[in-house]
């Protein structure tokens, strides 16, 4: 086989993203995540017509529970299950890989967030009537990571900002099937934590604060007017469609779970459950990580060190712990 057939077919299989995902999946088992597989999803086309859909990776860690700490209570009749320790919750990591030639850069806009402790997206805490996330550890997932907004894809070719928001959108879906799904498997209201990921091997930059037009087109090079990092955070609120899509999501729960969450919701914080759902829908989910492949297994294990640590939980403030 000649020189230019080699560089052809590995070009050909690289652009398929198929030795991406497998390395992923590869650096995640090495790193003692179990069985990460594609994770498969359904959703309605605009035409109302349901069809498969599936991001590359579903990553699933538990954190268990001590001995003994398993509680049976009722929520107005209703059997749940509440697990008091604090060292037991779940963790989905959902994966998205997105292989992108040598020549690429993923550039986005800088984020002014006036909420550094939103844990809408990565953490659902609201009906857990014991614990909560605690914001001041938290906030430390957010330290060295710069949010970032609107994003395009610089290639030889030129800009083409589709393959970016194509992977958070898949993300989104995916996210919000698994949310309602596992209540479904669960039938309980404790702490969950999903975190989506997008994976490239594109280079990330972020544009510097008060970059102008003037500043670009007089620069030399691109680090004159981005900084580029490893890993970065995307905030992108649901659109009227994820929303609508939320809904459904949430009116195919039975009725049971559907009052069991309410009931907790309401136990917790006495709040009006209608609108929190609403701002539950709005905001969810609004954040994804996104890594440079050849960081990926060192800022993995910074993420999942994090949210693996029970210190990321802390016991509900009195005026709401529920005796049970």
């Amino acid at each position: 086989m000649s020189n230019e057939n080699a560089k052809s077919w590995k070009d050909v299989l690289l652009k398929s993203g198929i030795p991406l995902e497998s390395s992923v999946r590869t650096i995640l088992q090495n790193l003692g995540i179990k069985d990460p597989l594609e994770y498969n999803f359904l959703r309605k086309n605009i035409d109302n017509s349901v069809n498969n859909f599936s991001i590359d990776i579903l990553a699933k860690k538990h954190i268990p529970f001590k001995k003994d700490s398993q509680k049976d209570f009722s929520i107005e009749g209703i059997k749940t299950i509440c697990l008091e320790d604090f060292e037991n919750y779940e963790i989905d990591y959902l994966i998205e890989c997105k292989y992108c030639t040598p020549d690429t850069d993923w550039i986005f806009m800088p984020h002014t967030n006036s909420f550094p402790a939103d844990n809408y997206s990565l953490c659902v805490d609201f009906f857990d009537l014991k614990r909560e996330i605690n914001n001041e550890y938290f906030e430390a997932l957010y330290e060295d990571i710069p949010i970032v907004g609107k994003g395009t894809s610089l290639r030889s070719k030129g800009p083409d900002a589709t393959q970016i928001k194509e992977a958070y959108n898949q993300l989104s879906y995916a996210y919000i099937y698994r949310l309602f799904d596992q209540y479904k498997l669960r039938f309980n209201p404790d702490t969950y934590f999903i975190i989506p990921i997008i994976v490239t091997t594109a280079n990330l930059w972020r544009l510097n604060d008060d970059i102008t037009i003037e500043n670009i087109v007089e620069s030399k090079s691109i680090e004159q007017v981005c900084t580029k990092y490893d890993v970065i955070m995307i905030q992108s609120d649901p659109d009227e469609l994820m929303k609508k899509y939320f809904f459904e999501r949430f009116n195919s729960l039975n009725e049971d779970m559907k009052k069991i969450l309410e009931k907790s919701y309401y136990r917790k914080y006495r709040g009006n459950f209608e609108e929190e759902l609403d701002a539950f829908a709005t905001f969810t989910p609004n954040r994804f990580f996104v890594i440079n492949y050849s960081a990926f297994e060192h800022e993995f294990k910074n993420i999942d060190n994090s949210i693996s640590n029970p210190a990321i939980l802390k016991k509900c403030s009195e005026q709401n712990e529920i005796t049970l």
